[in-house]
């Protein structure tokens, strides 16, 4: 056995030592009695899940563990993990285990006839897709994404679509659309013959609209564009609206009233580049906006200010924020997924270690509805990954399918499914199975 000068043990030259492990779960069904085992300091996760197994008497690969020493999920041999958290191995090394996530299956994949940029979904079982031909396509998730309703109506490539009201039981569902014509739809699907209609159409912006974000009430939007700009509107009927009486739009059937137009209630500046993401904070009053600026900023809606900011040496091209951990994550064009923590008041204050795996730009991010710590990720590379950020050097497992670029991602919580879209004008969804 070899020391270093302070005495500790170096495993670099001795994978063979000798380290007592205590092994605890928080899943009941999984426990194993407390006491010291005596393993070797070269053990990896399959050999302690080996070990789990022969001592709950489980045939081999039933269930799989994987196992969190010091809150991160060991990827590497022990003795790695024990030198670069520098544990104390003459004390019993505690170490946690979880049931393995299931890999997720392939489940549909749809072609469109251009470019898809984005994707939401409602509790009732349908997704929508804002696509590059200017027009938003209501798809069924179970019934294999079959095709309900095609929306059209921007001049422009739509780039963002949100569901107002997700868990609507109503017999029609609204949702929102933003598009390189500088405006945002409001449309409304009749549930029973799936025709559409504008209700409202909101202009105040001068470049593409990027992004969109509903609060948490569905009754405030909060929009971002290439202006710079974040500007907030109202969801509920105005006084002050008027009528279209744009001569670019196409006209009105024969009967029908004009589209009435809505103008922000309050337009926030602090940007110095196009907004690419926005997310709302834990109530209506904080909003979390991403930037080719380098920065992500957090927005005070009731003193209408900047509050703080997250710096970067790149641009920021996704945002998401998770009401179960607190944590803001953020795609970048360096290939990292940021994670922040809210609740820290110093400016960039990173939660965990940054994400990595992609190799090229990180386009967008959403968080498990369900599990704290899983992410979805999509990047230009073509992939999309599902992470445990308690693993943040190798992810869970890649989601493949993609030929090109993906522009965006969502984990829907209804049907514990993923959507991705991107370059390859398709929409891939995949059944994420749950822990085992």
């Amino acid at each position: 056995m070899e020391t270093t000068n302070d005495g500790a043990v170096d495993y670099k030259t001795t994978t063979q030592q000798q380290v007592q492990a205590r092994f605890y779960t928080q899943q009941p069904r999984y426990s194993i009695k407390d006491i010291p085992y005596n393993i070797s300091s070269s053990v990896t996760g399959k050999e302690l899940n080996d070990l789990i197994s022969r001592v709950l008497g489980l045939a081999k690969d039933v269930v799989k563990f994987d196992f969190l020493i010091n809150g991160q999920i060991l990827r590497v041999p022990l003795w790695e993990e024990i030198e670069e958290s520098k544990l104390n191995t003459e004390e019993v090394l505690p170490i946690e285990y979880i049931v393995k996530q299931s890999a997720p299956l392939p489940r549909d994949s749809i072609e469109h006839d251009d470019w898809l940029s984005s994707i939401h979904s409602n509790t009732n079982g349908q997704v929508i897709t804002g696509c590059y031909d200017g027009s938003c396509y209501l798809r069924s998730i179970k019934k294999d994404c079959l095709l309900l309703a095609k929306i059209s109506g921007h001049s422009e490539p739509v780039n963002s679509v949100k569901f107002i009201i997700p868990d609507s039981q109503e017999d029609y569902v609204d949702f929102l659309s933003a598009s390189q014509d500088q405006t945002i739809s409001l449309w409304r699907v009749d549930q029973t013959d799936y025709q559409s209609s504008c209700l409202v159409r909101f202009k105040g912006h001068s470049e593409s609209v990027d992004c969109l974000a509903v609060d948490p009430e569905c009754t405030n939007l909060a929009s971002g564009s290439w202006d710079n700009l974040l500007k907030i509107w109202s969801l509920r009927s105005q006084d002050d609206e008027i009528p279209e009486t744009s001569s670019r739009r196409k006209k009105p059937r024969t009967g029908a009233p004009p589209v009435p137009v809505r103008t922000p209630l309050v337009t926030l500046s602090g940007h110095s580049g196009p907004l690419s993401g926005l997310a709302w904070g834990p109530d209506a009053g904080l909003i979390y906006t991403a930037s080719w600026d380098h920065t992500i900023k957090v927005f005070d809606l009731n003193k209408s200010l900047c509050s703080r900011s997250f710096l970067s040496n790149k641009v920021f091209l996704a945002v998401d924020y998770s009401s179960r951990n607190r944590l803001l994550a953020a795609g970048s064009a360096d290939k990292f997924i940021r994670l922040y923590d809210t609740r820290v008041e110093e400016p960039s204050t990173l939660a965990h270690p940054s994400l990595t795996g992609h190799v090229n730009w990180v386009s967008g991010v959403s968080w498990s509805p369900r599990e704290e710590f899983q992410l979805l990720s999509g990047s230009y590379d073509g992939l999309v990954k599902l992470w445990d950020i308690r693993s943040p050097r190798a992810a869970l497992y890649d989601l493949s399918g993609h030929t090109e670029r993906v522009f965006a991602v969502h984990w829907a919580a209804a049907e514990d499914a993923s959507f991705s879209v991107g370059a390859d004008s398709h929409l891939r969804v995949f059944s994420m199975s749950s822990r085992q």
